[in-house]
């Protein structure tokens, strides 16, 4: 059975049976104040993607990054003029 992720509006943002070797690690959402880091050390040498699920993200800068300074992804969310609800995918 696949895994579909629809954004706020309906529409379809990601689905499993359209990728090859993803991991949904994590489906966050935030306020436009929030801040976090998320790691994710099980998945060292790999490369994380940031998938939208809130169409508010598209108009306005969501502040979330990636980096891999540490061997592994980490996302740094910082603060934001509007809310953000996202997934991150490892592959």
């Amino acid at each position: 059975m696949p895994l579909i992720i629809y954004d706020t509006s309906g529409n379809e943002v990601w689905n499993s049976d359209n990728v090859s070797g993803g991991v949904v690690t994590t489906i966050k959402t935030y306020t436009a104040a929030q801040t976090d880091t998320l790691t994710f050390p099980a998945f060292p040498g790999r490369t994380a993607v940031i998938v939208n699920l809130g169409a508010y993200i598209a108009t306005s800068g969501p502040n979330v990054s990636v980096d891999y300074s540490l061997g592994y992804p980490r996302v740094t969310v910082g603060t934001s003029v509007v809310p953000r609800q996202f997934a991150v995918v490892v592959y």
